[in-house]
Order: structure tokens, then sequence, then C-alpha cells
């Protein structure tokens, strides 16, 4: 969505208004863009998806699809980009850790989130936002 100068619909969670629009619950929305992410088709992706323990059928998959093209009609769910987006992901939090121990400030990743003391939650999140 950065990339494409797009916007997140929704409030806390990018995934709600997808839910909302679907029907579908959350982790089942969350599974199916995760391996969107990673494919290159909506086919390739529903295959994947009809095998999955977690998952559902064919019908959910193209509510998700089509809650996913209403909201963003400008954005490629599968566009094989999970990969390089976790890669960028790890070098931001490398750069905030590194410029955290030169602030002698501790900081430690936790999956895709970083956690430091309290007083410095602004300053962590101010870099992550300009990264």
């Amino acid at each position: 969505m950065a990339f494409n100068k797009t916007d997140v619909i929704g409030e806390r969670d990018a995934y709600e208004p997808i839910v909302y629009d679907s029907g579908v619950c959350s982790g089942k929305v969350k599974a199916f863009i995760d391996i969107g992410l990673n494919n290159e088709s909506f086919e390739a992706t529903r295959d994947v998806v009809a095998r999955s323990k977690s998952y559902t059928n064919q019908k959910e998959s193209k509510q998700v699809v089509d809650a996913f093209n209403n909201l963003y009609p400008k954005l490629d769910l599968h566009c094989r980009f999970a990969l390089a987006a976790m890669q960028l992901e790890g070098l931001t939090l490398k750069d905030l850790l590194l410029c955290g121990a030169k602030a002698e400030i501790l900081a430690l990743p936790i999956h895709d989130a970083v956690a430091v003391e309290f007083d410095n939650q602004f300053w962590a999140r101010d870099l992550l936002e300009d990264a």
C-alpha cells in the first residue's frame, strides 16, 4: 500500500473492513491475504487456501478477493510481494535497532514490531513512520 501511495482503510486493524465487506472471519481473511501476497493469481491463492486446514471454501475465497478489490481497486493482491515486504520490514527494524544503539536506547524486535521503554515509544514510532 505504501509503494502505491494508498491509505489503509480502517482504524486499528487493516483487515477489519475486508472482514466486514466479505462476511468472512478475520483469521480466514488474514490467511487469504498472506497467501495471496505470495501468489501470482486468484486461482493459485484459492488452490493453496483450499488445501489449508485453517481455511475455507471457494465461495469464501471469492468473497475475500471481491471485498479486497472493492476496497482497494488500484492494488493487485496477487503481486508476489510478500517476500520483498518481509525483507524491507527486516531492514527497517535493523535500522531502528542501530539508531537505538547509537542513541543508547534499548529496542528489541518482536515479530513485526519493536519493544522499547515507555519513555521512548514516540521515538520508535516516529523513526518507523519515517522509514
